[in-house]
Parts: C-alpha cells; structure tokens; sequence
C-alpha cells in the first residue's frame, strides 16, 4: 500500500507569491520503514513542499517532518526541539509604542496575525532565541479580533482571543510549528491587548 492524501482546504497566503497553506489528510499505510514515509509534491498537487505540520499522532506514535529528506518521520514520545519559549515584553506604553495585533480566521482552525503597522509593511517576530518566526501582515483595515495575553494563564493558553468559531486557533510559524492561540470568550477581561512594535527587537517586538 501508499499513503493516501485527501486536501481538505487550501488558501493563498496573503502578500506571497502564490504560496499556499493547506489542510491534508493523510491515511499511513502502516508499514513504516527506517527514514519515514516518502511525500513528493505531486502527491499534495504542488511544486514545491516548504514545510509540513503533522497536526497530531497515531498509536502513541509522534509525527515529524523532515523538510531535508521529504520525508514524514514517527517518533515514540516527543519530537525533539518541538517545543519553544519566548518573552513578551510589558511596556506601560505598548499602545502608543506599537500597533494593535488581530487574529484574522482564514479557515478551519488555522488564523494569520494582521496589524496596521508603522511602517506600513509586514513585520514579525521571533520565538525564543533563534526559534521560529511568526509573520504579523500588515493591512489598513485587517479587521478580525483582538489578539490577548494572561501572563497568569494556563501554559498554552496565555495568548488567546475571542475566536470567532468558538474554537481555539493556530498561525503557523516559518519552522512550520503552530502558534496557539486560545479561544477564551473572557480574553479582554482575562488578558491585556498585545501590540507590535515592527522597530523593536525580533525576539521582543511583542509588547
């Protein structure tokens, strides 16, 4: 048998260059092989794969990517370097240093952050220290919904919004890992409003 690949969605991301994110299903085989299974582009109906988010296990079997070899590698337990930490920065003067940060649904669970930048350009920021990076598009009207922090909040669930599906959210970094954005209908109350300072530091421009 092969793998059997069932796309689900597919949208443009907004200010490339026709690159698209997508939702997969994809059916294993069950006979693994050492090296992981083999994904090509044509089987998703692409030129080129730039990264590929498993969105979960199987049998207690965690999935990786391995964007080197195209290959789509099972670990049991966690997959090395999978998990990243970073600073958010309190700034009494974060409203007037930066520009608010909205959450815009693109489709199922899967979101872009927007704002209205100083510097009238697409900006971002780094997770941890050479972690991954997370895009901040900018757009005079985003429109979508504000984007909170808890700093008293559950790990995992310090930023978050009022998602407008009910259901919690994920922006997808450039190291194709997820950004989690929690569904909280008390995300105002619970958290203060994160603004993007696109002049501060890459590892700190959230604020």
């Amino acid at each position: 048998m092969a793998l059997s690949f069932d796309i689900q969605k597919a949208v443009v991301v907004p200010g490339t260059n026709n690159t698209v994110m997508g939702v997969v299903d994809i059916t294993l085989d069950g006979a693994y092989v050492k090296g992981g299974w083999s994904i090509a582009p044509s089987d998703l109906n692409i030129e080129s794969i730039s990264s590929l988010v498993p969105c979960g296990g199987v049998n207690g079997v965690v999935l990786e990517w391995d964007a080197a070899n195209s290959k789509l590698k099972g670990y049991l337990g966690t997959v090395p370097g999978s998990t990243a930490t970073g600073t958010i920065t309190d700034d009494d003067s974060a409203a007037s240093n930066g520009t608010d940060v909205v959450v815009v649904h693109q489709d199922e669970n899967v979101a872009l952050l927007y704002s209205t930048t100083a510097g009238n350009a697409n900006t971002a920021f780094e997770i941890g220290e050479d972690g991954p990076v997370v895009t901040v598009y900018d757009s005079d009207s985003p429109g979508g919904v504000a984007l909170y922090f808890d700093e008293d909040g559950t790990v995992g669930q310090r930023l978050m919004c009022v998602s407008p599906t009910n259901e919690d959210l994920w922006v997808q970094t450039t190291r194709g890992t997820w950004l989690h954005i929690y569904d909280n209908d008390d995300a105002a109350s619970d958290g203060v409003a994160v603004h993007i300072d696109d002049d501060g530091a890459a590892e700190a421009a959230p604020r």
